[in-house]
């Protein structure tokens, strides 16, 4: 994805800049560029177009690959949270993955099965359309999809903290063999996917 190559190369600079303390400076750079996409997506094209790339957009996507890596990297410094603070805190990110879910089925609902009284005749794609492009849009993230990703990273962080023993005691055997063999796996993975075709090629498949 040349998407994913571009946050690569512009990674070097930011670990630098969180290196010298410039966490505010990354996080402010990050949300104004994703901030002008919002509203003036052409001036916030500063890559050069990628024919066929049309869900990942950089000048926006780019705000969920360098916000999670402020905090990572300032993990340290975070509010500790009681084990209490943690329990409630995960009870409200998972209200909150309850609500996006249910928000997720509500509009995948036809209009033949709301209660007449929601419905204004012929709004009900309308409206349907505005919030899956203008709330939760994913080609130019917008704000709604932004929240719901904090929520999710929130609920499966806290859950994962909280229940690590109990799933490293029933998953790890399955998982810890494919993340420690998973580099292997990619790099025979990409060497496959260029020699299948080639050998197809050459042998007049």
């Amino acid at each position: 994805n040349p998407v994913v190559v571009l946050l690569l190369a512009l990674l070097p600079a930011a670990l630098i800049l969180l290196h010298r303390g410039r966490a505010r400076t990354v996080l402010a750079a990050s949300g104004a560029l994703w901030l002008l996409h919002q509203f003036f997506p052409a001036a916030a094209t500063i890559t050069w177009p990628i024919e066929g790339n049309y869900l990942f957009l950089f000048s926006s996507w780019q705000l969920l690959f360098f916000v999670p890596l402020v905090l990572a990297y300032r993990y340290d410094r975070l509010p500790r949270l009681s084990r209490h603070g943690q329990y409630g805190l995960l009870f409200l990110a998972g209200l909150g993955v309850a609500l996006l879910l249910a928000v997720r089925g509500l509009m995948n609902l036809p209009a033949s099965q709301l209660p007449h009284a929601w419905l204004v005749p012929g709004d009900w794609d309308t409206m349907r359309r505005f919030v899956e492009e203008e709330v939760f849009g994913k080609a130019h993230l917008r704000l709604g999809r932004v929240l719901a990703t904090g929520v999710m990273a929130s609920f499966v962080f806290l859950a994962l903290t909280r229940g690590w023993r109990l799933l490293g005691r029933l998953l790890g055997p399955l998982l810890l063999p494919l993340g420690q063999n998973a580099l292997y796996a990619f790099t025979v993975h990409a060497f496959l996917s260029v020699a299948a075709p080639l050998a197809l090629v050459l042998t007049g498949t």
